[in-house]
């Protein structure tokens, strides 16, 4: 409902793919492949297509089959396709396992620094409440 939220999460968006795309271009480079824009971007969506549906744990094998089908379809041969897209997927892997880790560390954090956003326990519920027979007298 916020108009600063759409621009700011169309940004960081943005500026995700592109850190993918420079990835992927990195990787290719360090197996001895420079490819341009058109092919990095046609394997990004070979394997954005291909875990569309998701028929496995993380993706594990479809998403390196979707990347290396897109690699090879853009003049990278296959043992290095292959060896770009399993980087690639082990290196989202660890980014999104360590963004999800600080996530939840800064969350405990931030509960722990305001008691009034602490979550109630078991304990609580009910503490205050009136008996049934209290609440609905016959």
């Amino acid at each position: 409902k916020d108009p600063v939220w759409f621009p700011a999460s169309m940004s960081f968006s943005g500026a995700a793919r592109g850190l993918e795309i420079s990835a992927m271009g990195v990787l290719c480079s360090a197996v001895g492949f420079r490819l341009s824009a058109p092919g990095l971007l046609l394997a990004l969506l070979t394997v954005n297509l291909s875990t569309v549906v998701p028929v496995s744990f993380a993706s594990l094998g479809v998403y390196e089959a979707g990347l290396t089908y897109g690699l090879t379809r853009s003049g990278v041969p296959l043992p290095a396709a292959i060896t770009v897209a399993t980087a690639h997927h082990a290196l989202e892997l660890l980014g999104m396992t360590l963004s999800a880790a600080g996530y939840a560390l800064a969350s405990k954090m931030a509960m722990q620094r305001s008691p009034s956003r602490r979550s109630i326990t078991s304990a609580q519920i009910g503490k205050d409440d009136p008996a049934p027979d209290e609440a609905h007298p016959q």
